[in-house]
């Protein structure tokens, strides 16, 4: 009876609550990650076998997702913030590997709270916005 009752307390208790915030290093690191394990760098023996999708991608073959993705990010993040909605949010900016970025965008990596939930952000951002770490 005690087991049950501590379970049905414990499942009241917001997601938040029981999942580890992550820091903004180790949100930095899985940014890192997931660009180099999703085809972006020009390391092709971190590439995992199912990649994440970007908005677009879905009926595109894996080798061409990776013919368009690979080489097209540095390896290493230009700047990191993070954003508190209903809950915390990092973003993780990545440059092009062109040099010629007349408009100084870059690509950006969204990753929450937990780490749970990472993505390639659709649209491009801005690398004045992002170049300095928090």
């Amino acid at each position: 009876m005690h087991n049950l009752i501590l379970s049905l307390l414990i499942s009241m208790l917001p997601f938040s609550v029981l999942s580890k915030e992550l820091t903004t290093e180790e949100a930095i690191s899985a940014a890192v990650k997931f660009v180099q394990e999703n085809g972006y760098t020009n390391d092709s023996s971190l590439i995992k076998a199912n990649l994440d999708l970007e908005f677009m991608e879905s009926k595109s073959s894996r080798n061409r997702i990776l013919k368009n993705r690979f080489n097209s990010l540095r390896s290493q993040p230009i700047g990191a913030r993070t954003e508190k909605g209903e809950e915390l949010y990092w973003y993780v900016a990545f440059d092009y590997t062109d040099d010629e970025n007349p408009r100084k965008l870059c690509r950006v990596v969204s990753v929450n709270h937990d780490g749970s939930i990472i993505s390639m952000g659709h649209q491009s951002g801005y690398i004045e916005y992002f170049k300095d770490f928090e």
